[in-house]
Protein backbone atom coordinates (compact mmCIF):
# COMPACT_ATOMS: atom_id res chain seq x y z
CA UNK A 1 0.00 0.00 0.00
CA UNK A 2 1.48 3.43 -1.41
CA UNK A 3 1.27 6.47 1.41
CA UNK A 4 -1.57 7.96 -0.45
CA UNK A 5 -3.76 5.20 0.12
CA UNK A 6 -3.17 6.23 3.96
CA UNK A 7 -6.42 8.67 4.91
CA UNK A 8 -4.66 12.08 6.79
CA UNK A 9 -4.65 12.02 10.41
CA UNK A 10 -6.98 15.12 10.82
CA UNK A 11 -8.88 13.98 7.91
CA UNK A 12 -9.80 10.93 9.58
CA UNK A 13 -10.33 12.92 13.22
CA UNK A 14 -12.82 15.04 11.53
CA UNK A 15 -14.55 12.12 9.73
CA UNK A 16 -14.55 10.32 12.85
CA UNK A 17 -15.93 13.37 15.44
CA UNK A 18 -18.77 13.69 12.91
CA UNK A 19 -19.83 10.12 12.79
CA UNK A 20 -19.59 9.39 16.42
CA UNK A 21 -21.66 12.70 17.22
CA UNK A 22 -24.33 11.27 14.50
CA UNK A 23 -24.30 8.04 15.75
CA UNK A 24 -23.24 7.03 18.71
CA UNK A 25 -24.83 8.65 22.20
CA UNK A 26 -23.16 10.60 24.73
CA UNK A 27 -22.55 8.34 28.10
CA UNK A 28 -21.33 9.89 31.10
CA UNK A 29 -18.66 8.46 33.16
CA UNK A 30 -17.92 4.48 33.73
CA UNK A 31 -18.65 2.93 36.67
CA UNK A 32 -16.58 0.24 37.10
CA UNK A 33 -17.75 -2.66 39.73
CA UNK A 34 -17.56 -6.47 40.34
CA UNK A 35 -21.02 -7.33 41.23
CA UNK A 36 -23.40 -7.16 38.55
CA UNK A 37 -25.91 -3.96 38.74
CA UNK A 38 -28.35 -4.88 36.04
CA UNK A 39 -30.77 -7.91 35.67
CA UNK A 40 -30.46 -10.25 33.13
CA UNK A 41 -32.71 -8.43 30.65
CA UNK A 42 -31.10 -5.46 31.15
CA UNK A 43 -27.71 -7.03 30.65
CA UNK A 44 -28.73 -9.08 27.19
CA UNK A 45 -29.74 -5.92 26.02
CA UNK A 46 -26.49 -3.83 26.93
CA UNK A 47 -24.91 -7.10 24.47
CA UNK A 48 -26.95 -6.26 22.28
CA UNK A 49 -26.19 -2.48 21.86
CA UNK A 50 -22.83 -3.23 21.91
CA UNK A 51 -22.44 -5.60 19.10
CA UNK A 52 -24.99 -3.17 16.92
CA UNK A 53 -22.25 -0.27 18.11
CA UNK A 54 -19.86 -3.13 16.89
CA UNK A 55 -21.36 -3.61 13.46
CA UNK A 56 -22.17 0.34 13.27
CA UNK A 57 -17.54 0.85 13.86
CA UNK A 58 -16.79 -1.35 11.17
CA UNK A 59 -19.59 -0.38 8.56
CA UNK A 60 -18.18 2.98 8.41
CA UNK A 61 -14.60 1.89 8.81
CA UNK A 62 -13.67 2.76 12.05
CA UNK A 63 -12.93 -1.00 12.90
CA UNK A 64 -9.40 -2.62 12.62
CA UNK A 65 -7.78 0.89 12.87
CA UNK A 66 -4.27 -0.77 12.93
CA UNK A 67 -4.82 -4.39 11.43
CA UNK A 68 -3.39 -4.82 7.94
CA UNK A 69 -5.69 -4.34 5.02
CA UNK A 70 -4.38 -7.65 4.17
CA UNK A 71 -6.28 -9.13 7.05
CA UNK A 72 -9.60 -7.18 6.89
CA UNK A 73 -8.83 -3.60 9.00
CA UNK A 74 -7.73 -0.46 8.01
CA UNK A 75 -4.15 -0.46 7.49
CA UNK A 76 -3.62 3.02 9.76
CA UNK A 77 -1.42 3.92 12.14
CA UNK A 78 -1.36 3.37 15.77
CA UNK A 79 -1.89 7.46 15.61
CA UNK A 80 -5.43 7.07 13.69
CA UNK A 81 -6.12 5.07 16.77
CA UNK A 82 -5.22 7.56 19.26
CA UNK A 83 -7.19 10.02 17.38
CA UNK A 84 -10.39 7.30 17.05
CA UNK A 85 -9.85 6.99 20.96
CA UNK A 86 -9.77 10.75 21.86
CA UNK A 87 -12.73 11.51 19.46
CA UNK A 88 -14.89 8.81 21.20
CA UNK A 89 -13.92 9.47 25.01
CA UNK A 90 -17.67 10.18 26.30
CA UNK A 91 -19.81 8.04 23.38
CA UNK A 92 -21.22 4.75 23.47
CA UNK A 93 -18.00 1.97 22.97
CA UNK A 94 -18.43 -1.34 23.17
CA UNK A 95 -15.52 -2.18 25.74
CA UNK A 96 -17.09 -5.55 26.75
CA UNK A 97 -16.37 -6.66 23.33
CA UNK A 98 -13.05 -4.90 22.54
CA UNK A 99 -11.28 -5.47 25.92
CA UNK A 100 -11.48 -8.48 26.52
CA UNK A 101 -11.48 -9.78 23.05
CA UNK A 102 -10.37 -8.44 19.66
CA UNK A 103 -8.17 -5.78 20.99
CA UNK A 104 -5.46 -8.29 22.98
CA UNK A 105 -6.14 -11.33 20.55
CA UNK A 106 -5.17 -9.16 17.56
CA UNK A 107 -2.56 -7.76 18.88
CA UNK A 108 -0.93 -11.38 19.70
CA UNK A 109 -1.80 -12.19 16.35
CA UNK A 110 -0.21 -9.70 14.89
CA UNK A 111 2.89 -10.14 16.36
CA UNK A 112 3.45 -13.85 16.45
CA UNK A 113 1.17 -15.29 14.53
CA UNK A 114 2.38 -16.88 10.79
CA UNK A 115 0.06 -16.99 7.52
Amino acid sequence: MSTEDIEDLETFRQRARAWIRENLRAVGPIALSLRNVRNDEEELAAVARDREIQRMLYDADFAGICIPRDYGGQGLSPAHQDALNAELTGYEFPMRLQCPTFSPCAAVLLEFGTE
